[in-house]
């Protein structure tokens, strides 16, 4: 288990940038990340319920955050996960709700329990010091385990439930803008029943403005259910990042 603190990442990257200040940097390009491999190489990374985690995920300046437990069994924040096309292994907890990654051959699943210390920043932008990160979207999903527990939860229930996804942006301590969608409609009819997101739906995120980092929340309309947990897949992330580095 490869385990990466983020004091170590921004030391990293305030060193790449004071190597880069003798002769002044500017670059501006669209991240554009897709997890397969994620650069770790090859598969052993992933135990025999195809899941990785307990380190930050780091691509084109952007951070994917996790934190574990002290026994590295469960999470919070982001891990990689090679169960697609519906996978049975771990019960589904792990699968995406479809059947393959958005593109390539894995994608991030995120994951919120109570048990492990929040984790509030889940996607940051390493060099907010330095220029500005515009999240434009991302492509999401239900796992297989919180789709068959939203359905469990219908059938057991006179009004379906609805499950929304919220990401927040937040830059110099304050929220910069907000973008929710819903991986479940609630609703008494029988249509709502069957409206639990199954396909890779693409998450619009352009209303949360120039961002150091990008705090997510999945609400329930029934606040009091525990039934379902909090998973859901994240794949294709994009956004527009302005760096800029001054000559000394």
């Amino acid at each position: 288990m490869k385990m990466i603190r983020m004091s170590a990442i921004a030391a990293a990257m305030i060193l790449a940038a004071s190597c880069m200040n003798d002769v002044g940097y500017e670059t501006t390009y669209t991240a554009g990340i897709s997890f397969d491999n994620f650069g770790y190489g090859d598969d052993d990374i992933y135990g025999e319920d195809k899941l990785f985690f307990g380190s930050y995920l780091i691509s084109d300046d952007i951070v994917f955050a996790s934190k574990t437990d002290e026994s590295v069994t469960d999470f919070n924040g982001f891990g990689l996960s090679k169960a697609t096309s519906k996978d049975e292994i771990a019960d589904g907890r792990y699968s995406v709700n479809a059947e393959s990654a958005s593109s390539g051959s894995a994608f991030a699943l995120f994951h919120n329990t109570s048990y492990i210390e929040p984790l509030d920043q889940h996607i940051i932008f390493a060099r907010a010091g330095y220029g500005t990160c515009s999240p434009v979207s991302c492509m999401v999903n239900n796992t297989k385990l919180v789709a068959d527990m939203i359905q469990m939860y219908n059938s057991q229930n006179d009004e379906s439930i609805g499950v929304t996804l919220t990401a927040t942006g937040y830059a110099g301590g304050s929220e910069t803008g907000k973008a929710a969608i819903s991986l479940a409609i609630p609703g008494e009819t029988p249509e709502a029943r069957d409206s639990i997101m199954s396909s890779w739906t693409l998450f619009d995120l352009s209303d949360l403005g120039n961002v150091e980092y990008i705090s997510f929340n999945m609400d329930f309309s029934d606040a009091t259910q525990t039934m379902i947990p909090q998973y859901f897949c994240l794949d294709d992330f994009v956004a527009n990042v302005h760096v800029k580095i001054a000559a000394e």
